[in-house]
């Protein structure tokens, strides 16, 4: 890869406790618990930069949050699917 040049590798892990989304305490008003798992390669030399990433890497279906109270408690929406992609930039 040559001496000017930089390789990253990072994986991260987030967690996030379950949750109530209203004061009212209801059983529909209860998020579970969830972690994701994250990584990207980053590849650096001079002004280029190249990164694979990849987000939610297991899949994992989830509900994000929930509409207002007093809404039908099927109104919830979820997180993103797994997803990957490639970014590359060069600085001038």
């Amino acid at each position: 890869m040559g001496s000017d040049s930089v390789l990253t590798p990072r994986i991260n892990y987030s967690y996030v406790d379950s949750q109530w989304t209203t004061l009212f305490e209801l059983p529909t008003d209860h998020l579970r618990s969830f972690g994701l798992l994250n990584a990207s390669l980053t590849w650096e030399r001079k002004q280029w930069r190249v990164q694979a990433y990849a987000t939610n890497i297991t899949n994992k279906l989830y509900v994000a949050g929930q509409l207002a109270p007093g809404t039908n408690p099927d109104n919830q929406f979820f997180g993103n699917p797994a997803q990957y992609g490639m970014r590359i930039s060069r600085s001038f």
